[in-house]
């Protein structure tokens, strides 16, 4: 499994830019809260953290669906981000002021702008960290920039993570982690009124396993095919026995966390792809494969009625780099600061891929090994390399997702790619033949504001801002003093590729989108003509309904930043 711990740079995580706090209470339905107010950009934002929008997932609520939290007696103290999801923290104390971890993390923060009133209410934008289902916390992102900086409100939710958020055997579903998402999303809808923002506007956006669970994820390497295999034999590791599936999720509600925390951290496959604890098709939350659930006629009429930003950095791949440097070419025999040999892809990477989401077929292996392995310099082919794990995993879902949404719908869809490069995720740095925008990337110029140094890069966070605020506001991105975001659509599939320069296009990395999407179907189907879906799913009786709760979960858990805007009728 490549590993998508956040990995930052020896900086100190400013509060950005001004101190100047001051102690703020308010009153809300649910109770008093006392919070903090602080100068940036000469205006005042209101943050209140630590909300808890859910019971503690201990004891017999572990493994169960969260339950609301409901009101408080006394006056919240909101000055303080709380603990994170139980996790490993191990490496965080150089950018994390808090490193504690509980299993009761079910909280949420909130950053208002000036001039906020129930009368004149602002758009809500909820954040979904990234992590890969098994990291990540809310007190990374100071998201008081984007609330003043764009006149929202801000939203940063925590869910429970890795076995413990998606635990899934016996009589255990799983998907607690997605569960907690939506009752975050409902606390937002049914409270933000309070905090003078309009429930009937609100966009969530997250990105990498924050941004699948913005809808369901096209891509077949972001759900959890060997979940129930791993939360199997964590059972047994620890004893819990398998022979009564009712005992057996009562058995793991009181092992230790951190017994759980050690068992659920070891390695359960040789894939280098599969996330062990991940979204499960559950038969309620996710009752058939994400594809299905979109071409579903209920299901694909609300997913094109809601407005969508989709989009991936040009360096995704940057998460197998970040692999291959920190131990896999150790393990592998070779030097990837220097390049990354072709037999990486062919003997390694390829066969892994072929196995896990093709069920072996050795036509679609070597046509793939043919496809990304030709390149006659060393440089371009290690870039095509890594490019095989970005294409497969982000940017032709993301296509894939877009052509979906369009058509025969009231929503808008949005196409970008991100192509500034940046180091400041990653502890190794990256081989000069290493080109693009790493995975992530785009989070500093929305959070991590304080590290930008120079005018230029100003520029570019000051237009991510305001197209993001833009679609959360009206759910267009564009504006006055922004270059020109075209909608995209099939014909033309225009595109904006955010660096300082912002530049547009059309069909982006269209040889490699053919690929996948015509040349991979007709391998799977060569004696049939209609095109078939990129990745197969397996056939299932469940019911298609669809819940409005579900498919804002679905529509969101789409790709590596997808922004969704959706108002409520």
């Amino acid at each position: 499994m490549i590993s998508v711990k956040l990995t930052v740079l020896l900086y100190v995580l400013l509060p950005a830019f001004s101190q100047d706090l001051q102690e703020v209470t308010i009153s809300t339905p649910l109770g008093g809260l006392l919070g903090l107010r602080r100068k940036l950009l000469s205006e005042n934002v209101y943050e209140f953290k630590n909300i808890p929008f859910a019971k503690a997932p201990v004891d017999n609520l572990r493994f169960e669906k969260p339950q609301p939290y409901g009101s408080w007696d006394n006056t919240l103290d909101a000055r303080h981000f709380g603990p994170s999801c139980y996790q490993d923290m191990s490496g965080t104390e150089s950018y994390l002021k808090n490193t504690n971890i509980s299993e009761d993390c079910l909280f949420l923060n909130i950053y208002i702008p000036h001039h906020v009133s129930t009368e004149s209410s602002k758009a809500v934008m909820v954040w979904i960290h990234g992590g890969g289902y098994s990291n990540g916390q809310t007190q990374l992102y100071d998201a008081a920039y984007l609330a003043v900086a764009g006149d929202v409100i801000v939203v940063t939710i925590q869910y429970r993570l890795n076995i413990f958020g998606f635990f899934a055997t016996g009589n255990s579903k799983g998907n607690y982690g997605l569960w907690d998402q939506i009752l975050a999303i409902q606390w937002v809808k049914d409270n933000i009124n309070s905090y003078g923002g309009n429930s009937e506007s609100v966009t969530i956006f997250g990105e990498s396993a924050g941004a699948f669970s913005s809808g369901t994820a096209l891509s077949e390497v972001s759900m959890g095919t060997i979940t129930r295999f791993a939360s199997s034999q964590v059972a047994n590791n620890v004893g819990c026995s398998q022979s009564d599936p009712g005992k057996l999720t009562q058995c793991m509600k009181y092992v230790d966390a951190n017994v759980l925390l050690a068992e659920g951290g070891k390695r359960f496959s040789s894939s280098f792809i599969q996330i062990p604890f991940a979204p499960v098709i559950d038969g309620e939350l996710l009752p058939v494969q994400p594809k299905q659930l979109l071409l579903n006629s209920s299901a694909s009429r609300f997913f094109k009625s809601l407005d969508v930003i989709i989009g991936t950095n040009t360096g995704e791949g940057s998460l197998m780099l970040d692999f291959f440097l920190n131990g896999g070419q150790n393990l592998f025999q070779f030097n990837a600061s220097d390049h990354i040999p072709k037999r990486i892809l062919c003997e390694v990477l390829v066969p892994d891929i072929a196995n896990v989401v093709y069920n072996n077929n050795t036509d679609i292996a070597i046509s793939i090994c043919d496809n990304y392995g030709s390149a006659s310099t060393r440089d371009q082919l290690s870039k095509d390399i890594l490019n095989v794990y970005s294409d497969l995993a982000f940017m032709v879902p993301a296509v894939e997702s877009l052509r979906l949404h369009t058509g025969n719908g009231k929503g808008k869809q949005f196409q970008y790619i991100f192509s500034k490069q940046s180091s400041f995720f990653t502890a190794t740095p990256y081989p000069e033949w290493f080109d693009g925008s790493a995975h992530a990337t785009e989070l500093i110029y929305l959070f991590f504001l304080e590290t930008i140094s120079t005018d230029q890069d100003r520029a570019l966070s000051l237009k991510l801002l305001r197209y993001w605020t833009n679609f959360a506001k009206t759910g267009d991105v564009n504006g006055v003093e922004l270059p020109k975001w075209e909608e995209y659509d099939t014909t033309n599939e225009h595109y904006i590729n955010l660096n300082i320069n912002v530049t547009t296009g059309q069909h982006m990395f269209e040889d490699r989108v053919d690929f996948w999407l015509n040349d991979i179907p007709r391998i799977l189907n060569p004696s049939s003509s209609t095109r078939t879906p990129m990745i197969q799913t397996l056939p299932t009786n469940g019911s298609h309904k669809v819940y409005r709760h579900e498919l804002l979960i679905s529509c969101f858990l789409l790709l590596y930043v997808v922004l969704c805007f959706f108002r409520s009728n």
